[in-house]
């Protein structure tokens, strides 16, 4: 079952990432977190990582993690059609970029049935359905304060990446738990961003623009 572990015949949560692995796009701290999740009893967990080098903090990002439990797998650049494969037999994508524009891996990911973790982006809050948080679909993890656009203060980091661990935490709980209500939960937030969607709402702007001209 999607968005679910509890069948016998694999035991694996699979976590996705999606992005440039570098450190602006928090990966180093992602992986920090992954360090310190309490994973299920009887689990394991393999994070795939998938996305091209961002810049040169990619030579400080670990490639191993010292834990029996929690694997790393790096991808490299993939195609739509092999990230749409990583995405459906995914069931939690994290999100851990400090800044971002419109990020549509969460939409990817929402429609082939995972679940997200991702840094509170000013940009989501704009166009992401609450019930999707309030059904825990979506954790939402604080940002830490920025120095920069993309470099966290350091005393902030502790706190940031035990946060981004218990929202891991809480959606694995769930994964075990019980499935996603796809067709309920999901499916009609698809529609709200389909190019339908878009359109409609492009046309309607453009009747008011018509009515009163500038």
């Amino acid at each position: 079952e999607r968005g679910s572990c509890s069948c016998s015949e694999t035991r694996t949560i699979e976590i996705v990432y999606a992005g440039k692995i570098s450190r602006p796009k928090g990966v180093p701290f992602l992986i920090e977190a992954m360090r310190h999740i309490q994973v299920p009893e009887g689990y394991r967990v393999r994070v795939r990582l998938a996305g091209s080098s961002g810049d040169s903090s990619v030579d400080t990002i670990p490639k191993t993690i010292d834990r029996k439990d929690v694997t790393l797998e790096f991808l490299g650049m993939l195609s739509q059609e092999e990230l749409a494969d990583v995405f459906r037999s995914a069931h939690l994508l994290v999100l851990s970029s400090f800044y971002e524009g419109l990020p549509l891996v969460v939409v990817e990911a929402l429609a082939s049935g995972c679940r997200v973790v991702s840094t509170d982006l000013p940009s989501l809050g704009s166009w992401l359905p609450e019930t999707l948080q309030q059904e825990g679909i979506v954790e939402r993890v604080p940002l830490p304060r920025l120095q920069h656009v993309d470099e966290p203060h350091p005393e902030d980091i502790p706190t940031f990446v035990d946060r981004m661990a218990r929202a891991i935490e809480r959606q694995m709980e769930r994964i075990v738990a019980a499935p996603i209500d796809w067709e309920a939960c999901v499916r009609p937030c698809i529609g709200l961003w389909g190019w339908a969607s878009v359109y409609r709402k492009m046309e309607a702007h453009y009747r008011v623009l018509c009515q009163h001209p500038s």
